[in-house]
């Protein structure tokens, strides 16, 4: 029943953004034009998995699409194009390209290939690889490769590329390989291969190898405007 809501919902949107787009000068296009969505958005159930090609779906197992809203799967999500909707499934939320508001995965893995995510939530790794996220948490890692990224939480490793970072927070270790980061925050170790950072906070090490903190702390020692600075717990 629900897949017939989004698939009506769906038809009928797409329908009145065609006509705002292009208004149809003879009667019989507003019925080739309903025939080729119905066509396009429809949700095709094949052994409890859903194929479509720019329709919204639920199902028990997973979906896949060229371009979806909406997509609540049983297992897996994957759409080519998002197009900034949701995203939830129990294993693997997967977008190629494109904008997703929400991604969530209960018991697997979030990830956006080349994008901009607004908030990725999973029970495993968070990642992007090139673009924009403005929240990545996950029960394991969160990783971001290339772009932009506001917050990172993570209750093991929060790890970023080439990035520009508001924030990393993680239980074991805050990682910037080359970028600008606002702070780390660690309950273990938080390191800075090449950048500039305001501040790093660990309880057992903060190292910058090239580049410079401006204030570091691990327990109760302290160093302000430090280059090259490893400090360590004793």
């Amino acid at each position: 029943m629900k897949n017939i809501v989004l698939f009506i919902s769906t038809v009928c949107v797409y329908f009145v953004a065609w006509i705002l787009l292009d208004t149809p000068s003879e009667s019989i296009e507003f019925i080739w034009r309903i025939a080729i969505l119905g066509l396009l958005c429809a949700p095709f159930n094949i052994r409890g998995n859903v194929y479509t090609i720019i329709g919204n779906a639920v199902s028990e197992k997973s979906i896949f699409s060229l371009c979806s809203l909406y997509q609540n799967a049983g297992k897996n999500a994957v759409t080519f194009l998002g197009l900034g909707g949701y995203q939830k499934a129990y294993e693997i939320a997967l977008t190629f390209t494109g904008i997703t508001g929400f991604q969530y995965s209960k018991n697997g893995d979030a990830v956006m290939g080349v994008g901009i995510v607004g908030m990725q939530k999973s029970y495993r790794d968070a990642a992007v690889i090139v673009g924009m996220a403005r929240f990545q948490q996950a029960e394991q890692d969160t990783l971001f490769f290339f772009g932009i990224v506001g917050s990172q939480k993570a209750r093991n490793n929060a790890e970023c590329g080439v990035v520009i970072t508001g924030i990393q927070i993680a239980d074991t270790e805050a990682i910037l390989t080359i970028g600008i980061a606002g702070a780390q925050e660690s309950k273990n170790s938080a390191r800075i291969l090449c950048g500039l950072c305001i501040l790093q906070h660990a309880e057992y090490s903060a190292k910058i190898f090239a580049g410079i903190t401006f204030y570091q702390q691990i327990k109760e020692k302290a160093r302000s405007f430090t280059v090259f600075s490893k400090l360590e717990a004793d």
